[in-house]
């Protein structure tokens, strides 16, 4: 019997927005049909651009790249004075720090205000993840995810990585079954839809055949524009025949065609 599986790739840029370098890279990429989707940096210097530029691309998606380790907070407040630097900018200190009641609050409104500024810029939302994936690696947060797509009716939302490749591989088995469990709460608290699959577009690559054809549809996150090495070398892989060398057909989507 004939083989007729088809893999369903979202190609998704990440940190539309940071600057006129990686503006200027995924509109490059969108217009040659290499990336389909992106998501905008709320808080970031060259948002405006990045907003403008995304209406001469209708065939793509675009979401929100919530954040809270980068740039200035839109909505300052009291609480964030442990994650952030001299300058009064968010930073990676999130990541391992305390997350108490107040700064619960405080990120919330502040999540809020970042989605409230890309629909003012006159977008669709079409999906959310964040920077850092600050949204998976601090699970203390999802409740507040939960509000900000029920408040924005925003329903679907980037899954934890579930896809590794050998030089890269998932650290434990308890590990893959924290993953498992929050993708299942992601999908079905307040009822969204997600890829079954997500990982890095290098990771996806280089992972075995077998983990590559798993999933029905799968996210890929690029990173075009960025100046570290591991990124030009992903954007220099992007340009290639890749799909070609899969072995199987691959149909690329967007999160509005999810």
């Amino acid at each position: 019997m004939e083989d007729s599986f088809s893999m369903r790739l979202i190609i998704n840029a990440d940190d539309l927005g940071i600057s006129p370098q990686v503006n200027a890279a995924i509109f490059t990429l969108m217009q040659a049909g290499l990336v389909t989707s992106a998501t905008m940096l709320p808080n970031a210097p060259a948002l405006e651009a990045a907003a403008a530029g995304s209406f001469r691309h209708p065939h793509c998606s675009f979401g929100v790249h919530l954040n809270l380790s980068q740039f200035p907070p839109l909505q300052p407040h009291p609480a964030f004075a442990g994650i952030l630097d001299e300058e009064g900018c968010f930073t990676k200190k999130v990541l391992s720090a305390p997350l108490g009641l107040g700064m619960m609050r405080a990120a919330l409104a502040e999540w809020r205000a970042q989605v409230a500024r890309i629909q003012a810029c006159g977008i669709t939302v079409s999906h959310l993840d964040s920077h850092d994936n600050v949204h998976v690696r601090r699970p203390e947060l999802f409740p507040i995810l939960k509000m900000i797509q029920k408040e924005f009716g925003i329903r679907k939302v980037r899954i934890t990585k579930n896809i590794y490749s050998p030089r890269s591989p998932l650290r434990s088995r308890g590990l893959y079954c924290q993953k498992m469990i929050f993708n299942y709460a992601l999908r079905h608290v307040y009822r969204t839809v997600t890829t079954s699959g997500f990982t890095t577009f290098q990771s996806y690559l280089e992972a075995p055949v077998e983990d590559q054809r798993r999933y029905s549809s799968v996210e890929l996150s690029v990173h075009p524009g960025h100046p570290a090495q591991e990124f030009v070398q992903e954007t220099a892989s992007l340009q290639t025949p890749w799909r070609e060398k899969l072995g199987f057909p691959v149909d690329l989507i967007t999160y509005r065609t999810l």
